[in-house]
């Protein structure tokens, strides 16, 4: 999305949930966006625990995904993405899939109409980053190769992206071209030593 300004979706403003203890957030620019209400700082802030150290059983987890639940709403009828990747910190917590899925289906109330937003498709549709907490390096090593070579990494892109490393001298076991899912290709994760 290109606009005025750089998008930033954690700041989307949320319904604080009742029970709530804290819900204005911890943001210091407004009150109950999604950053302020959800994010690690603002787990460890409510409930006085770091995500980290919490059982999964905490109450904090039901808040959580009711939180995580209304920003993956707002995504959907806002944007409409084929698909939804949670990742970062306290999205380690895998648990938080299920009960998230479970939200977002009850909050859309059958309004938007796809096989992938429903209980037999979401599990498809959201879901955790596939190259785990590597994702943001091999996303900037992938970027970064991407500026270097000049190409956009597409199917068409690989022999373009060979033929380059001959004509300036680079040999071609030392780096590798993957299009399509990052984790087929064995080589280049060994090689980033995950």
């Amino acid at each position: 999305v290109h606009g005025l300004v750089h998008p930033e979706m954690g700041h989307m403003l949320l319904a604080p949930q009742e029970g709530d203890s804290m819900p204005d957030g911890v943001c210091p620019y407004h009150r109950h966006c999604l950053e302020g209400l959800a994010s690690g700082p603002a787990i460890e802030k409510r409930w006085g625990l770091s995500a980290k150290l919490m059982t999964e059983d905490h109450p904090a987890w039901e808040l959580e995904a009711t939180y995580l639940a209304q920003m993956c709403v707002n995504m959907i009828v806002t944007v409409s993405p084929e698909v939804i990747v949670l990742g970062g910190g306290v999205m380690q917590q895998m648990h938080l899939f299920p009960q998230i899925r479970e939200r977002v289906l009850k909050l859309l109330g059958g309004y938007v109409s796809s096989p992938s937003i429903t209980p037999e498709g979401i599990d498809s549709y959201i879901v955790p980053p596939a190259l785990g907490v590597n994702s943001g390096v091999i996303g900037a090593l992938l970027l970064g190769a991407k500026s270097a070579v000049g190409v956009d990494i597409d199917p068409n892109a690989v022999d373009v992206c060979y033929n380059n490393a001959d004509d300036n001298g680079i040999d071609r076991s030392r780096y590798t071209v993957r299009t399509g899912n990052v984790l087929d290709d064995h080589g280049f994760v060994d090689s980033l030593g995950t």
